[in-house]
């Protein structure tokens, strides 16, 4: 039996029933919307998680991240060696040593090159990349020279500083370096030698270039 006062609309359904089924898609609607969120919360969570998780030099120590960066560069692939040495610097950033140590993986990283389809490349291929690990080879020269105590040790930072500014094309400033370098350790024969080839080269006009 009706109440009074409503009217059954065609079809028979009252304006209140109407009412109550024009609700349901928005209910609907935000059900949906919150079970979307949770799930991209969810989702978002497993990622920090995962990311987090990635690291595989997370439990390294110096001592262990010290040889297996030294061990890959000088098996001729400075690239891998670099993460390894950063590792390195992050725990001991008062290591004079160790800076030097990334300073020569990542110089030597910007230049290193593989045989691929029969042509040599350079392997990090992205000119991009090679200019910023160039860069952070600089940064890293600098903080060892503010950190070497003794004249001979100090002559090892001069020599990186020296061949990263070669690499990066400063060829005089590198024989400044180079110099500075052989006069703190003429006995070195590394020093020696890349002192007479870069003066050689400016002499030749080949290092102006």
């Amino acid at each position: 039996m009706r109440k009074a006062g409503t009217r059954p609309l065609p079809g028979g359904r009252s304006p209140r029933a109407l009412a109550r089924g024009s609700q349901r898609p928005w209910i609907m609607a935000g059900a949906v919307g919150l079970t979307i969120a949770a799930s991209a919360w969810w989702m978002a969570s497993r990622a920090r998680r995962a990311i987090t998780a990635v690291d595989p030099l997370a439990g390294l120590r110096v001592s262990e991240a010290h040889d297996r960066g030294i061990a890959l560069a000088r098996s001729g692939d400075p690239l891998g060696a670099v993460p390894y040495l950063r590792r390195v610097v992050a725990l001991r950033p008062d290591s004079w040593n160790g800076h030097t140590n990334l300073a020569g993986a990542l110089g030597n990283a910007a230049q290193q090159a593989r045989v691929h389809l029969g042509r040599t490349e350079i392997a990090t291929r992205s000119s991009v990349e090679r200019v910023e690990l160039m860069r952070e080879t600089l940064r890293e020269t600098e903080a060892a020279e503010g950190l070497v105590p003794a004249a001979a040790d100090r002559a090892t930072v001069l020599f990186e500083r020296g061949r990263a500014l070669q690499t990066w094309g400063f060829p005089i400033e590198a024989l400044v370096f180079f110099r500075i370098a052989y006069t703190a350790a003429p006995e070195r024969g590394e020093i020696a030698e890349s002192l007479r080839l870069a003066q050689q080269a400016l002499a030749s006009g080949q290092g102006s270039e």
